[in-house]
């Protein structure tokens, strides 16, 4: 019994590589940068998410350092899709904010990316699409709890 949820296990995990790989290709590369990186896309999430940021929020919420925040914004900046602005009362804190190119960037990318995964998955019927919502929103409250619990 093990064994069997083991190995379909491994199968779900390899499942998950090639669906990655698939939605990862399908992205439409930023015309300022090629395609951002992983950790450049969680940080303009971050930003995007909330407004105005300083580089060590965001360090935070990545677990990365200051100066890995600063390697993965200067190209979004030389690209025009995020700006930084040194803080008005304290010239050592540093604040990012998406620009306007950068905005119409993430939306253009975000309905690229909707469009990508509704071929993706046009072979499923809405009950199919639902349950497989269902199933991974499952799992992420199971996430959720294991993290709740000191455990991430």
């Amino acid at each position: 019994m093990v064994q069997e949820r083991d190995k379909i296990i491994d199968e779900i995990f390899n499942d998950f590589r090639v669906i990655g790989r698939t939605a990862k290709r399908g992205m439409k590369p930023s015309a300022g940068i090629g395609r951002p990186s992983p950790a450049q896309i969680e940080m303009i999430n971050i930003i995007s998410g909330r407004g105005s940021v300083t580089v060590k929020e965001i360090a935070e919420t990545m677990r990365v350092s200051g100066s890995a925040v600063t390697q993965f914004a200067d190209p979004l900046v030389e690209a025009g899709l995020i700006e930084r602005h040194h803080d008005a009362r304290d010239r050592r804190i540093v604040n990012i904010k998406m620009s306007p190119a950068g905005r119409r960037e993430l939306s253009a990318l975000e309905t690229h990316g909707r469009e990508h995964l509704a071929m993706m998955f046009e072979t499923l019927s809405n009950e199919e699409l639902e349950t497989m919502r269902d199933l991974h929103r499952k799992v992420i409250d199971n996430i959720v709890n294991i993290n709740g619990q000191g455990n991430s």
